[in-house]
């Protein structure tokens, strides 16, 4: 009888803060995500082993380990604020970012004509006259 095990990996989406990054510098959003790894005995997940919490950089990829303290902060829900985002300013590694001005409204833009394709030379030649079937 042949035993088929092996391990396999789970991540669970937290939710998504904005912060600068601390490799790009970027205001971006940040991924906040869980990955658990479960033993697996003939591909079913069994018993989790490690379980560990990152935050990802949307704009550069750049990944960093958090604590379980750090990621329940980041991810704490606020009346005010999209599901999913921490409380805002958001402070990690001493890197704060304050939400721009708001910007004053901008006018919609002018309808588009549709695209119509000039004539080509090839246009103005009459078709080409091929013999009659037999």
């Amino acid at each position: 009888m042949f035993l088929i095990w092996g391990t396999k990996g789970y991540v669970k989406l937290l939710g998504f803060v904005t912060l600068a990054c601390r490799q790009c510098s970027t205001p971006a959003a940040h991924r906040v995500e869980q990955v658990q790894r479960k033993f697996t005995l003939f591909f079913i997940p069994l018993v989790p082993y490690s379980t560990k919490t990152f935050m990802t950089c949307t704009f550069c990829g750049i990944s960093s380990e958090l604590s379980a303290e750090e990621a329940e902060r980041l991810t704490a829900q606020s009346p005010n604020q999209a599901v999913g985002a921490g409380a805002w300013p958001p402070n990690v590694g001493g890197n704060t970012v304050v939400p721009p001005p708001p910007s004053a409204p901008v006018a919609p833009n002018p309808p588009v004509e549709p695209y119509r394709a000039s004539p080509s030379p090839a246009d103005s030649y009459p078709p080409p006259s091929f013999p009659p079937p037999q």
